[in-house]
Order: structure tokens, then sequence, then C-alpha cells
């Protein structure tokens, strides 16, 4: 998986409750920069999600998978408001990348 997609499944996790919070339009920005985005590239990201446009990608390996599901917990967790419709998109989106139940919990804990 490309940053590109990578990014795009993060503005996909912020966008999913309606809003990017300002919290989240800023650690979109600096994922944006760290990981060499263009400014174009964000903005098509954004429009796409807030216009109902979501696409998620699903790595192809195990450490990917696991990648971005630490980067979502991170996105879900910025604004410190965990709305139930981000954690049915952080589920369906373990379930859709062969992440058990399990697995889940032992990411979430070794982020805390």
């Amino acid at each position: 998986m490309n940053r590109v997609e990578l990014f795009n499944n993060l503005v996909v996790m912020a966008a999913v409750d309606g809003e990017i919070s300002d919290e989240e339009a800023a650690y979109l920005a600096q994922r944006a920069v760290n990981w060499g985005i263009s400014e174009s590239e964000a903005t098509q990201a954004i429009k796409n999600a807030m216009g109902n446009q979501r696409d998620f990608s699903v790595p192809p390996t195990k450490e990917g998978r696991v990648e971005v599901l630490r980067e979502i917990i991170k996105m879900m967790a910025i604004d410190g408001k965990l709305e139930p419709v981000e954690k049915e998109l952080c589920a369906s989106a373990a379930v859709a990348m062969d992440i058990s139940q399990a697995e889940l919990k032992d990411v979430i804990a070794s982020m805390t």
C-alpha cells in the first residue's frame, strides 16, 4: 500500500462522522507533509470522503494491515471523541483486513 492510499484511509476515518475536526485536520496535514502527499492529492482525498466517496484500501500484507489499523485508531482518538460510527468503521476495517478481535485488542493495548 502506498502512502496516498494510506492517507485516503485516514481521511475516510476522519470524515466518517460527517465532519473533520480541527485536530483531525492538523493530524492529516502533518501526515501529508511527512508522507509527501501533495496538496492536490490531499484536497482530492478530502473532497472524496466528504462527498461520500469513501473507498477504503486494504493492504496486501499483514504488516501493512496492522499499520493501517494503528493509523486509523490514532485518527479516531485525535479529537478526543469516539463516535459510534468511527468505532463501527474501525471494527469493519479490522474484519475486512482479516484482523481478529484478539489482534485488534493487542494493537490497541500496544498503543496505550
